[in-house]
């Protein structure tokens, strides 16, 4: 502001500079860091923007016939149309265009800074006024504009993409920390959203209320002969016909070669690179790029609030440039630019994981009570065996741990190739033996649980012996190999495992020949994402300089990486969830495998419960499956872990929302799309139909 201000006084005069010199006086107090919002009529406004000043434009300000007004939301293309005036205005002289420019920048905004500027204003001969305003459509003197034949030109750009770019804006305002504003203007980009959507900022409309609410006061104008409407998505396709439009509409006819130099001289890239010698206007400009910002949530709820507000309108909003995104869609690789490049292997896996971390691995010497519970229940000669698995098991789970691979499959830290192998070539497996494989996050602990209820929800003993038997040692995978040792001394009426390895890497054929029963849990791609980052948020390594760029603390970030398949999560690099299912899925008709829906389990509990029941060979009465039922409810199991015994026993709470859709609200629309194509390219052959909400 001030390197334009300071260009605007050389082109004054002389007995303007005090006049100007107080007005930026005022200005640094009304926009500084205690700066506070102001009210006009109901209509809240920014800092910076006065009602002692559009009062004054409403009330006393001369409007000539050749006055020119550009009116706009904040961020739906402004500073560019107002640019584009000025070249068509001045283009051919420099001097003037740079004069005119300077001088209306501080000025033109009827609403901005104290209304001492029209003292400065009026004493300053312009060829043609150009003014700007954000102000609703009440608060200007329409009627003045119309009578006086003076031109008004009102942008509009899609609700999406104008929520992302004021957001960007906002984040330089110099009150933006101040403790009245913080609620506000919140630094989480999703809580930002959040708050602008319910209309909770001072933002030029009232309270409740937001963009959609002034296009339509405004939207009353479309037919008036003084008034252009534009649409900043056609702007950008179209820039020859719409800037003609505009020159047009303002009286002056533009050569074809005055027209190509006002396209160049008003683009983005080269508005953006001028800006960048100042005051920053400019930051992406692109259409679409909302879908990298808001979630689907935020997104439904502008698609509601623009058919309840607009819907009888003819405005139809565009909210990307196709060519543009198809292009993306097509070139695989090209959502790495999600991403930060990266070639370190990346995170950790699943809901044991992080049992494994808070339950029984502790920092220090003690041994936890669930682990010294599970003792309780071993042969006393396994002692020593379990205190050994136990102390190697810390060695690789701690704040230094690294991931590892087998076979080209990057397991996260706690999952060892050692007992992976062994579990494959060396393991014994049983008639009568089950298998819950599962991604992490997709119903593992869940299905265990009901498993175990069913086996031996009649005899709570039991169910207590095996739960926390098997709770340590039932992943194949899970810990340093010598746990097998204390396998094999542990007597089990049925072996109960868990695994998230990928199918290339469990010995089917041994089940299969064995007649034990697998049993394969999916769920939608978007809530176990989601699920997933929630999950990791405790690992204790992720604050190591390996992990930080590989589970990041940004929730966007995060997601953006997880999807490049840049983690180390029971899959190759460059891959992921979607990968491991289609690999398990070619067991879908095998007799011994049993594969089941997240979503299904949700939605039919009594049903699903009593076809894994029916699986596994142990029919249920309608008694015993109704006791299952409830005592595996999400409700229950989260009910028992948040219980403060089993938290201070537990440490872990593996149980969050358990909500089919939460997607929703985290993941943003690009994402979404994102995770739309890869199931698309990769499950496109099979006959997998996902269930999202």
């Amino acid at each position: 502001m001030e390197a334009k201000f300071g260009r605007a006084l050389n082109f004054m005069p002389k007995e303007c500079v005090p006049m100007a010199m107080e007005y930026l006086k005022q200005f640094k107090i009304f926009f500084g860091e205690d700066a506070m919002p102001k009210e006009m009529n109901g209509y809240r406004l920014l800092p910076g923007f006065e009602p002692d000043s559009a009062k004054v434009a409403y009330d006393q300000m001369e409007i000539n016939e050749s006055d020119i007004l550009i009116a706009s939301y904040p961020k739906t293309g402004t500073t560019w149309v107002v640019s584009i005036v000025h070249q068509i205005l001045y283009g051919d002289n420099p001097a003037d265009l740079e004069k005119y420019s300077a001088l209306q920048f501080c000025f033109h905004y009827l609403e901005f800074g104290a209304v001492c500027k029209y003292e400065v204003f009026k004493k300053i001969s312009f060829p043609r006024q150009v003014f700007a305003t954000h102000l609703p459509e009440p608060l200007v003197n329409m009627k003045k504009f119309k009578a006086n034949g003076a031109k008004l030109i009102y942008v509009i750009r899609n609700p999406k993409d104008q929520a992302v770019s004021w957001r960007h804006f906002a984040k330089g305002f110099a009150f933006a920390k101040s403790e009245f504003w913080k609620p506000l203007l919140p630094e989480d980009e999703k809580e930002f959203y959040d708050v602008y959507l319910a209309g909770n900022q001072y933002a030029f409309a009232k309270k409740g209320e937001g963009y959609l609410e002034c296009i339509k006061e405004w939207y009353k104008h479309k037919n008036d002969e003084n008034v252009l409407f534009l649409v900043y998505e056609e702007m950008k396709k179209n820039p020859h016909i719409e800037i003609k439009k505009i020159a047009d509409f303002i009286g002056k006819s533009l050569t074809d070669e005055q027209l190509n130099n006002v396209v160049e001289k008003t683009s983005f890239s080269s508005m953006k690179k001028e800006s960048e010698k100042g005051a920053d206007f400019f930051r992406k400009g692109q259409i679409g790029d909302w879908k990298n910002h808001l979630t689907v949530a935020q997104s439904e709820l502008i698609d509601r609030k623009v058919k309840e507000i607009l819907g009888d309108t003819d405005i139809e909003f565009i909210y990307e440039c196709l060519v543009h995104y198809r292009k993306q869609l097509n070139l695989a690789n090209e959502f790495r630019y999600y991403a930060r490049p990266f070639t370190l292997n990346r995170f950790i896996s699943n809901s044991i994981l992080g049992v494994v971390r808070h339950k029984f691995v502790r920092m220090d010497d003690k041994i936890d009570p669930m682990f010294r519970r599970a003792i309780d229940f071993m042969p006393k000669e396994c002692l020593p065996l379990a205190m050994k698995y136990l102390k190697e098991f810390k060695q690789c789970w701690n704040e230094h741990a690294l991931p590892k691979e087998v076979d080209g499959y990057r397991l996260p830290p706690g999952f060892e190739p050692e007992s992976a192998k062994f579990a494959y070539d060396q393991m014994e497996i049983k008639e009568g033996d089950i298998l819950v494989s599962t991604y992490p996050k997709t119903g593992t602990t869940w299905v265990l649980s009901i498993v175990h209820h069913i086996l031996y929800g009649n005899n709570p003993e039991d169910l207590e012996k095996y739960l926390t038997l098997q709770f340590f040692f039932h992943y194949l995978e899970l810990g340093p190999v010598c746990k097998y040792d204390v396998w094999k001394k542990v007597p089990f009426p049925r072996q109960v495992f868990g695994t998230h390895l990928p199918e290339h890497l469990v010995n089917m054929k041994k089940f299969k020949d064995n007649d034990a029963k697998v049993i394969y849990v999916m769920r939608n791609p978007k809530d176990q994402a989601v699920s997933w980052r929630y999950f990791t948020q405790g690992f204790p390594f992720i604050k190591s300089e390996y992990w930080k760029p590989l589970i990041p603390d940004d929730e966007k970030e995060f997601y953006d990486v997880y999807l490049a398949g840049e983690q180390p999560a029971f899959a190759r690099k460059g891959e992921g969830y979607l990968e491991c299912l289609k690999e398990w899925y070619k067991h879908k008709n095998d007799e011994n495998v049993l594969f089941l829906v997240y979503e299904e389990m949700k939605k039919n509990p009594r049903k699903e419960i009593n076809k894994i029941a029916e699986f596994i060979g142990k029919p249920l009465t309608d008694e015993e499956l109704s006791n299952v039922v409830e005592k595996t409810s999400f409700t229950s199991m989260k009910k028992e872990s948040e219980n403060p015994e089993n938290k201070k026993r537990d440490g872990y709470n593996l149980f969050r929302k358990g909500e089919i859709g939460d997607w929703k609200n985290h993941l943003t629309v690009a994402q979404s799309e994102l995770i739309d194509h890869k199931v698309k390219e990769i499950l496109g052959d099979t006959d997998i139909e996902f269930i999202y909400e």
